[in-house]
């Protein structure tokens, strides 16, 4: 068995049950892919019976291993708090239950109208790797259930693909750990932020998933139309506001080393819906709908292999469902990442594509292959660069590069100004994509050199290369 270290003291009450328990915070000893528990997360949790609540309905114990004690561990996990349960009533089995339900009930936590305890002595200590291949299979359930809604079975893929991802940076870099934040959007949805900032290899990487839901007013919908075929909205009489669904997986990774290049990956789902819908009660009736997303590869220093790999990977997925796609969706990259303002690209590019409707299973499968296959197209260039020598001047380029990759996120990046323009927007989640560091110069004379590997890099920003 895992052994645990305590890390806080939590009371829980389950109404109408039969049971209070006694709750250690615990994260498994020396397990370095094991998430800590989120502090924010802790804030919220009462460490003693607050005003009002009755302290003497819960029987419990200062000495976990005496009679009278029910001892439960809570750890955070991939993608929110667990609690081990224990119910006499079950002989004393564990159960497992997601308490991202209950996180907006802490308030009855210490209800008076939980009955009275039977004295009860267990022990739980259980393997969380078991609970997150648990959640897992039932992720991959939900994705492969052609009955549910495009919705529920894109949210259960990138909830999926994000503890991959995680788990995957997390191997080549184990020397620090994911801080993961659980997020509510007051006007409807929430999300989960992996983050990590100054690791051995990783100086910034953050996995970002967000499931939201809400109204777009007339202005935005008209915005909308214009960018999407018209005829799509010819249902909408211009003045109502109309209900949407959003769901989107985005990832951005700085490494520390100036040769091993960032990457940016986001994948999503959106709908447009009938007004008549009602997301509460579930009558949710997609009028318009698509997908969108994309993934990319800027380098400080230009490796050709590097960039060869990459693209090998997307061009291999994107044959799988149509000859056309990756050389209309590698297109479509290098024109989406230049920054007009200095006549170049963010980076060597990628794949990118938006608005794409038609037979949602087969784009469902087209954005899964996609997503499933980032791990082994990046890792392997990590895994090759992080160790590389480098000098300042080498780490001077980087930063002058990151400066480019804030001006475009900052002033041309459409889902960044989407975001910023959203009230009640995330602000921590949408500029979590930029760098720890960056750096700007007047007229700096880095790039300007005749046969310099920054003048390389440079000249391929200026007019994209084709890869694979």
């Amino acid at each position: 068995m895992l052994g645990y270290d305590e890390v806080g003291v939590v009371w829980y009450g389950v109404r109408g049950g039969n049971c209070a328990i006694r709750g250690s915070l615990v994260k498994p000893r020396g397990r370095k892919k094991t998430c800590r528990p989120s502090l924010d997360r802790l804030d919220q949790v009462p460490t003693e019976p607050g005003p009002g609540h009755r302290q003497d309905r819960i029987k419990h114990s200062d000495q976990d291993n005496q009679p009278g004690s029910t001892k439960c561990h809570f750890w955070h996990s991939r993608p929110s708090i667990f609690a081990v349960l224990v119910d006499r009533t079950d002989d004393h089995k564990p159960s497992v239950h997601d308490s991202s339900e209950a996180m907006d009930r802490w308030t009855a936590l210490f209800d008076p109208g939980c009955r009275w305890l039977t004295p009860i002595f267990v022990e739980i200590q259980l393997n969380d790797e078991n609970m997150i291949r648990k959640s897992r299979q039932e992720l991959k359930t939900t994705m492969d259930d052609t009955k549910l809604p495009m919705r529920d079975r894109m949210s259960a893929y990138i909830e999926l693909l994000q503890s991959q991802i995680v788990e995957g940076l997390t191997s080549v870099d184990p020397s620090t750990t994911f801080r993961w934040d659980h997020w509510e959007r007051a006007s409807g949805g929430s999300g989960t932020s992996c983050i990590l900032q100054e690791g051995a290899v990783f100086e910034k990487a953050g996995v970002n998933v967000s499931i939201v839901h809400g109204s777009l007013p007339p202005a935005a919908v008209a915005q909308m139309r214009h960018r999407l075929d018209e005829d799509r909205f010819g249902w909408w009489d211009g003045k109502q506001d109309l209900p949407f669904f959003a769901c989107g997986i985005s990832l951005v990774v700085h490494p520390h080393n100036p040769m091993a290049p960032t990457v940016h990956l986001n994948y999503r789902y959106f709908e447009v819906l009938d007004p008549s819908s009602s997301q509460e009660e579930g009558t949710t009736n997609p009028k318009v709908w698509w997908f969108g997303g994309g993934t990319d590869l800027t380098p400080s220093y230009l490796f050709p292999d590097d960039a060869k790999h990459f693209h090998a990977h997307l061009k291999t997925q994107c044959d799988k469902h149509n000859p056309s796609f990756y050389p209309d969706f590698k297109a479509w990259c290098d024109r989406y990442f230049l920054i007009p303002h200095r006549n170049e690209r963010r980076g060597i590019g990628g794949i990118f594509f938006d608005d794409l409707s038609g037979d949602p299973n087969q784009l469902f499968h087209f954005v899964r292959d996609l997503g499933d296959h980032f791990l082994p197209s990046y890792l392997p260039i990590i895994e090759r660069r992080q160790w590389m020598r480098f000098s300042d001047h080498h780490k001077r380029w980087q930063q002058l590069r990151r400066g480019r990759y804030v001006e475009f996120n900052l002033v041309y990046d459409r889902g960044t100004k989407f975001g910023l323009a959203t009230p009640g927007a995330r602000i921590e989640s949408i500029l979590m994509s930029l760098p720890l560091t960056s750096r700007w110069e007047y007229m700096s004379d880095l790039g300007t050199e005749a046969n310099s590997a920054e003048k390389e890099l440079l000249e391929v920003l200026k007019e994209p290369r084709e890869w694979a």
